[in-house]
């Protein structure tokens, strides 16, 4: 397991991520408030704002 995560969770937290690209695509903007936002909810906000960092920076 990938950072003590299941890989259920892996796969959900790749959807959110996928889901705020979407979002970002098709608006132009909102990938980090639609990723963060997603992700916090069951996630610590901490732990989901560095989640949502790698992709950007990727």
């Amino acid at each position: 397991m990938v950072l003590g995560l299941a890989p259920a969770v892996l796969v959900a937290f790749a959807a959110v991520i996928l889901l705020a690209g979407v979002v970002n695509g098709v608006a132009g903007f909102g990938f980090a408030l639609v990723g963060t936002m997603a992700l916090a909810s069951r996630i610590e906000p901490s732990t989901a704002v560095v989640f949502m960092i790698l992709p950007i920076l990727g």
